[in-house]
């Protein structure tokens, strides 16, 4: 949300100071989680993944599912009573609502947040930064499903 506000000029109020940068990519010393590959997966597992893909309305399925995808019984059961949620009024308000606060809370940043398209010009072209903007819009609005399904799926392993 942070680097959506940005790229649409409505910066945060950061007044810190700077401390650096954080490289790109995934960062060292984290787990390797090994994400099923869905072409090679079985087909009750690549109709499993398909489901929730079509059900959310996404592109493909994330790579939370696709982890998940590693234990299909669970998924799968899991799935079936988490499904009959995805859409309605009282998921859908508990999605915007997230979003919604994801985007208040970017201006209580200690840091500003800047990233805007004639930063982006010296590197991108006007399509890769058009692509850059897509991949961000796609970010911010399957985050907060994945929180939610997250969060019912936590809720399943511990009771």
């Amino acid at each position: 949300s942070a680097w959506a506000e940005s790229l649409a000029d409505r910066d945060n109020n950061g007044k810190e100071k700077s401390k650096g940068s954080l490289n790109p990519g995934i960062l060292s010393g984290l787990p390797s989680v090994d994400l099923v590959q869905i072409p090679g997966a079985p087909p009750p597992v690549q109709a499993l993944l398909m489901d929730i893909t079509k059900k959310h309305r996404h592109y493909e399925a994330s790579s939370d599912y696709r982890a998940l995808a590693r234990y299909p019984q669970f998924l799968r059961l899991a799935w079936k009573h988490l499904r009959r949620y995805i859409g309605t009024a009282e998921y859908t308000l508990v999605r915007e609502r997230l979003l919604w606060q994801s985007v208040q809370q970017t201006k209580y940043f200690p840091y500003k947040v800047k990233v805007d398209r004639s930063m982006l010009e010296k590197d991108y072209s006007p399509a890769e930064i058009a692509g850059i903007m897509g991949i961000v819009s796609m970010f911010q609005s399957v985050l907060p499903d994945l929180i939610i399904d997250g969060e019912f799926f936590r809720r399943i392993l511990i009771t």
